[in-house]
């Protein structure tokens, strides 16, 4: 009999030297392994490791043909723990599997199974697409099983290709091979199409519905003919098209090429080389050169209508500018920032305050976190204490970053953010930097924050760079923030998914041209009609997308929690001819269309140009019909939680958390809405299954290719354009401002590569590149909501990062070949981004002839960052976070500070001891 711990695991087989067995379910954590020979117990010399059962967090793509055979990448979580990891297709009452090919505890790949092939099946799956369901077999894990319905998300079969073979069975060989057929990429890339010519492949060159060409070889490998059979592999399809016929070498010209002797033939060879290589560079450059063209054609075209926009937009920005010198920009405090950039997405936090009466048992602990905070303040036990945690296991990157972020604060707290930098910073990165260099791979430092090294630097460069980002920084950041909300929502977005009209995102543009007319409403203020002020509109805005626009020329540049919520307020329109009217998203005249309600708009109320209308008190709903609380917009802080457009409220999913097992909750069909994009929802075995397709005032609208949206997202950009420049310059600007803390920092990296000797030039850029622009500046500008109290829009969020995106690539030192296949991300700052690269590289020289940082400037930075965030959480409650790290692997600290012999002599084993004991007197 065999256990783990004292949980039976159960035999399945065993020869004379192995057993098999099935674990059964557990709690995470380190078990003995034993085995039971006739009452007499054997232990296993290394434990057994039960972690948290694997989830999935995303499948990439959603789309396979009706053969199978398309990779998905499935990401996630504890992936790595599954022996036979297998992707499972439910269609009806049949169910195919494949088997998944781990790659990291984060990544798999899964071959799309095949769509069932009964006849009846079969019939159904010719002519149309069939949604499925998608799961996982991950031993035990049955939620898994039927992932895709948990997670609403869709999955969809499409008909295979058709592949038509060669006219006559033959085609003569030309420099690019044509392949017709049927239906290519649908549900395909080229990544899923290989083509075979004999031995060879034939690299891909096009890839459309009906023709796929690539370039065969030259000559033929392997073959004694002059013709070789064309194979095509599609996913689990094969294809054979027929021959290819190359042409024949007469033996005479194969006799003149050997007679013409050995420097002859390298000569001939050498000239083909360079031949074929001048080729392919004039064929890049000039693709490069065409579609630069083109983005420049398309600039011109909307050259016009962007210098209105941008003279517009000017108006609103300069309007806003004015203001700041009065009112100033809505910063959050220092405890608000530190808080989202220490302790984002961890689920740690420590109380605000200490606590001002302490009892006996209490004063205790305090004693013993005394003692612990002053063993933190040894470097040689932060030394081990790091060094220690970071090499276990049971911790994830969310543990490490939450040790880090606690000890950022402790050090603030004490004021003893030097001795965190010179003591333990700079030297555990040193140690890392001495051990990638030895495993020749520095390019790979201080890339990611998954370690508690990576998140403290993070922390550090976050926290050292306050001053210098709100004295310097906010200003330009605030404007091109401000100046791409305007943008955006000068178009129509849609209130329930958040898609624009206008946005440097490809992800939230409209694929549909939608019709709008502006309109300018008069909004009455301090309730006084004689006081108005004057708001631009558009008619399809839904009422609350208005009160939210009357709202933010009411409460310019005022912290966003301090005005009030659309919510809280009513929208009023006083007509001159009768009595004014409140007017709602939803309400009894709202449009019914089946279980499907269509937001109130201007237009649906019919409101003209020039009419007065007023924020009031949130009236009394006199008849019961839903009320704007059932919406829940991307465009708000959201108060209910959005499947779609279909709203739940948040209190019933927290009445299924708290339960053992989620329950199906039951879902008022009633709740079905849309504003400009509706999503068709149908019922199959109780889960919800979403198909989008446009809707233009009730209407219908022929889908616009998406070569044309492309001009709208060019035109975002060009009108924001000055915004984008005026904010990266102020970035890579080494200005009599710069942060001497910094300095310190890139003088440092400088120091290790003369040490280590490095001479590749990207090392050390790419060092600063990671530790500074991408680990700070990328965030900041993409999450401008963690400097200032305001709402980011999904919109507006996406389309920052579309500039944090371009800043991006300007770090990278490779040069990005365009092509025709690009994402349109790319292609929009493909112009600007040579212009940004070159303005890093003189970044990076400008701070290097910085004189070096004086340690009176140093120390006198240090001590403002600690005032900046003095007293912000309490030193107690920081230091028994930490404690519990150290006790949960206290075994592993004592083992290293007694081998150290350093920590030996100063007795830190003993230390920490003592403060264990003191904590946990019973298990001592």
């Amino acid at each position: 009999m065999a256990f783990i711990g004292n949980i039976p695991c159960v035999l399945q087989s065993k020869t004379d030297n192995i057993a098999f067995c099935t674990s059964r379910p557990s709690t995470p954590g380190y078990f003995n392994l034993s085995m039971n020979f006739d009452g007499h117990i054997r232990l296993a010399m290394q434990n057994f490791s039960y972690t948290e059962n694997p989830a999935i967090t995303d499948v990439q793509p959603k789309e396979s043909i009706q053969s199978g055979g398309r990779l998905f990448r499935v990401s996630g979580t504890n992936l790595n723990t599954v022996q036979a990891p297998q992707i499972l297709l439910q269609y009806g009452d049949k169910q195919l599997r494949e088997s998944c090919t781990v790659i990291n505890s984060n990544f798999m790949k899964c071959p799309s199974p095949a769509f069932p092939s009964s006849r009846r099946h079969r019939r159904q799956s010719e002519s149309q697409p069939n949604d499925v369901t998608i799961g996982f077999i991950m031993d035990g894990v049955e939620p898994l099983r039927g992932w895709s319905n948990r997670a609403n998300v869709t999955f969809t079969y499409y008909p295979d290709p058709v592949y038509y073979p060669f006219e006559g069975g033959k085609f003569d060989y030309q420099s690019i091979l044509q392949i017709m057929g049927e239906n290519l990429n649908v549900a395909s890339t080229a990544d899923d199409v290989i083509i075979f010519i004999g031995n060879d492949t034939c690299p891909i060159a096009t890839f459309g519905a009906k023709v796929l060409t690539c370039t065969p070889p030259m000559e033929l490998s392997g073959s004694n003919g002059n013709t070789a059979t064309v194979t095509v592999r599609h996913a689990n399809l094969r294809f054979m098209l027929g021959e290819i016929v190359y042409p024949r070498t007469s033996l005479d010209s194969l006799l003149i090429y050997i007679l013409a002797g050995v420097g002859g033939f390298l000569l001939v060879f050498i000239l083909l080389m360079i031949v074929v290589y001048r080729r392919k560079s004039v064929v890049v450059k000039k693709e490069q050169r065409l579609i630069l063209q083109e983005i420049s054609k398309q600039e011109e075209k909307i050259r016009e209508q962007a210098r209105k926009a941008f003279a517009e937009l000017q108006l609103s920005v300069d309007a806003l500018a004015s203001d700041l010198e009065g009112t100033g920009m809505p910063f959050l405090t220092e405890k608000e920032y530190a808080t989202r950039v220490l302790f984002k997405g961890l689920h740690t936090l420590p109380d605000s305050a200490d606590q001002q009466q302490l009892f006996d048992e209490e004063l205790a602990i305090e004693a013993a976190m005394i003692e612990f905070g002053s063993l933190l303040l040894d470097k040689d036990f932060m030394r081990i204490f790091t060094q220690t945690l970071e090499e276990q296991s049971g911790l994830g990157a969310r543990d490490k970053g939450t040790i880090a972020s606690l000890l950022m604060v402790y050090m603030i707290l004490v004021n003893k953010l030097q001795y965190l930098t010179d003591d333990v910073l700079i030297p555990l990165m040193s140690v890392n930097i001495a051990e990638a260099v030895q495993k020749n791979m520095p390019k790979q430092l201080f890339r990611r924050a998954d370690s508690i090294v990576g998140k403290l630097l993070s922390s550090w460069v976050a926290l050292c760079l306050y001053d210098f980002l709100k004295s310097h920084a906010a200003y330009p950041l605030y404007l091109l923030y401000n100046a791409i909300k305007v943008r955006c929502f000068t178009g129509p977005v849609d209130y329930l998914h958040g898609a624009a009209h206008y946005s440097l995102s490809e992800s939230y543009l409209f694929r549909e041209e939608i019709e709008y007319k502006e309109l300018t409403l008069r909004a009455v203020l301090n309730d006084n009609d004689n006081d108005l002020l004057s708001i631009m509109v558009l008619d399809i805005d839904s009422i609350s997308q208005v009160k939210n626009k009357i709202l933010d020329a009411m409460f310019k540049n005022k912290p966003y929690s301090s005005r009030p919520a659309p919510d809280d307020v009513d929208l009023e329109w006083r007509p001159v001819t009768r009595e004014p009217m409140i007017m709602k998203d939803i309400d009894e005249t709202t449009v019914v269309e089946g279980h499907w309600r269509k937001l109130n708009t201007l237009h649906h109320y019919q409101i003209p140009d020039g009419a007065c209308v007023a924020i009031v008190d949130k009236q009394d709903d006199p008849v019961d019909t839903p009320g704007e609380t059932d919406i829940d917009p991307l465009v708000k802080p959201p108060h209910k939680l959005s499947l779609g457009s279909l709203t739940v409220d948040t209190s019933t999913l927290k009445a299924a958390f708290r339960s053992s097992k989620f329950e199906e909750i039951e879902l008022d069909e009633s709740n079905y809405q849309w504003h400009l994009t509706k999503d068709n929802y149908s019922r199959d075995r109780g889960t919800l299954q979403m198909r989008t397709f446009s809707m233009i005032r009730g209407g219908r609208s022929e889908n616009v290719i998406t070569d044309f949206h492309f001009s709208r997202q060019l035109s975002t950009k060009t009108t924001v354009q000055n915004y984008i420049d005026g904010m990266l310059k102020t970035v890579l600007t080494a200005s009599n401002g710069f942060p001497a803390v910094i300095k310190r920092l890139f003088d440092f990296f400088d120091q290790q590569v003369n040490l280590h000797d490095i001479e590749d030039a990207d090392v050390i850029h790419i060092w600063k590149s990671n530790s500074l622009l991408l680990r700070f500046w990328l965030n900041s500008i993409t999450h401008p909501d963690y400097l200032f109290d305001i709402y980011e829009a999904p919109v507006v969020e996406a389309s920052l990062g579309v500039v944090a995106q371009a800043l991006l690539d300007a770090c990278s030192r490779t040069e990005h070949k365009l092509a025709k296949d690009a994402p349109f991300n790319k292609l929009l700052f493909a112009k600007d981004v040579p212009t940004y690269r070159r303005m890093v590289d003189k970044y990076y020289r400008d701070v290097q002839l910085l004189p070096a940082s004086d340690p009176d400037q140093l120390a006198a930075e240090y001590k403002k960052i600690c005032q900046n965030f003095s007293g912000m959480f309490s030193k107690l409650s920081t230091l028994k976070l930490l404690h519990e790290y150290a006790y949960r692997y206290h075994d592993q600290l004592m083992s290293a500070l007694e081998e150290d012999e350093v920590c030996n002599q100063h007795s830190l084993a003993d230390r920490l001891q003592r403060v264990t004991s003191e904590l946990y007197p019973e298990e001592c």
